[in-house]
Parts: C-alpha cells; structure tokens; sequence
C-alpha cells in the first residue's frame, strides 16, 4: 500500500477528529488518497467522515481534487466534498446540492460545470502538492504496483 494511502487509512481508522483536524492541510493528501482509493469503496462510514474532514480542512489547491470527488459512488461523499467546493469558491454555482445529490446524471453535470469553472481559474490558484502529477493516477498506479485488483 502506499505510504499516502497507507496514511489516510490509518488517520480515518485510529485518529480521533480532533487530531486530524490539529494537522490542518497536511491531512488533506492522505484522506484524499483513501477516498480515492477503489480498495475502501465498501467503507461508507469511514469514507463519509474522511470527507467531511477533506471538506473541513480542504485548501484552494485541493479544488481540482474535490471536483474529482464529485462523482463518487457514494452521493453523500460526493455532496459533502461539494460543501467544500461552495466553501472555497465562494458559490455553488447556482446549483445546491441538495437539487442534484441523487440525481446521478445531473451530478455529473454539475461536476462538469465545476470543472470548467476550474479552468478558468486554476492558473491564478496555489499549486497542488503533486504540481504536473495526477495524483489519482499515482495512487492507481501504487495500488497496482502492491497487487491489488481495480
């Protein structure tokens, strides 16, 4: 397992909120990277508390991230990661969450008009940790490295 990973697993598993909050941003790469992760899919607890901390402690670099998220399997982690996007953007772009939450189709839609808000806008933003790395390729590619299956 990846050490990123290996660190969001352990901090959603064995870490009280209160601590992963303490570490600010510095917790945002690892619980990003287990929410990612196709190996958790089935923790639906777990994965919904990484996201409400992801949206918490998100920082603007981490909005690239968080549009990713918002076609999550699980709608509540996908709408919850949207907080996050309304918080740093300062707009849901016309579109709360709650009028596309579990509507699929339109949640990707939604995701798409995120994306091109993004375009606009992420030259002028703080550069992601992994700057010219897909960071969920990374991942992938680290999971597929250790022999798990997709």
């Amino acid at each position: 397992m990846p050490r990123l990973l290996a660190a969001g697993y352990t901090k959603v598993v064995f870490h009280g909120d209160d601590e992963i909050r303490s570490l600010g941003e510095q917790a945002v790469l690892p619980l990003l990277a287990y929410l990612k992760s196709p190996q958790f899919k089935n923790q639906k607890p777990q994965r919904r508390r990484a996201a409400s901390l992801t949206s918490d402690l998100a920082p603007m670099w981490a909005i690239g991230d968080l549009i990713g998220m918002l076609s999550d399997d699980d709608a509540e982690v996908a709408a919850i990661c949207s907080r996050a996007l309304v918080r740093l953007a300062g707009t849901n772009l016309g579109e709360p969450v709650e009028q596309w939450q579990d509507d699929l189709e339109r949640r990707l839609a939604v995701q798409q008009r995120w994306r091109e808000w993004w375009q606009l806008r992420e030259a002028k933003m703080p550069k992601h940790p992994l700057r010219g790395v897909n960071n969920q390729a990374v991942e992938i590619q680290g999971l597929k490295n250790q022999g798990v299956k997709q």
